[in-house]
């Protein structure tokens, strides 16, 4: 089924909400910082589209991406002028593994290529931290990869910043706010 489900935030049991408009899977959720909705990119039957929903459903297509793509990752942030930046890069389109960059922003109607990823790969995990966009790992067609990415938005272009412990693919990634106290334990 092609379907969502709403889980609380306070933990509560979740359940079905709304079908999505169309057949999605292998596609990429990424906030929608200037309102209550989630924007969905690509997907394996869906490989240009972008859709934004909010809890009640399917509220409006957005620009198509240039380049169809799967299995991909994506996110978003906010320059200083409230101007939301959308950001899709590597993935898959059924024929190869894919290093291009797309961005959109709030006040274009047309997603921009942009500087390719150092490599091309699929399996990618996206999360903003403090505003900033960052994608982890990803699976070059050789093995698991274990860098950590930073969109460098005035440049527009990738920097590694790190290496995660253990390489890997199609994992989760989560923003996590702890106490200093409880961070000790992760040293």
């Amino acid at each position: 089924p092609y379907t969502s489900d709403i889980v609380p935030a306070a933990g509560q049991q979740g359940g079905p909400s709304f079908a999505l408009k169309y057949k999605t899977r292998n596609a990429c959720a990424m906030p929608d910082l200037t309102s209550d909705s989630v924007i969905i990119t690509g997907g394996i039957n869906t490989r240009k589209v972008v859709s934004r929903y909010d809890r009640q459903g399917y509220l409006q297509d957005l620009p198509q991406l240039v380049e169809g793509r799967f299995l991909h990752a994506c996110g978003s942030y906010l320059r200083n002028n409230a101007n939301q930046i959308m950001v899709v890069a590597g993935g898959w389109d059924g024929t190869q593994f894919l290093s291009s960059t797309e961005v959109l922003t709030t006040d274009s109607d047309t997603w921009t290529m942009s500087t390719p990823l150092p490599m091309a790969a699929t399996g990618f995990k996206g999360v903003t931290v403090e505003n900033v966009f960052y994608i982890t790992g990803g699976w070059d067609s050789f093995s698991d990869r274990d860098d950590i990415l930073r969109w460098e938005d005035a440049k527009q272009e990738w920097e590694m910043v790190g290496k995660m412990k253990i390489a890997r693919s199609y994992h989760a990634v989560a923003v996590i706010e702890m106490e200093d106290e409880v961070m000790r334990f992760c040293e």
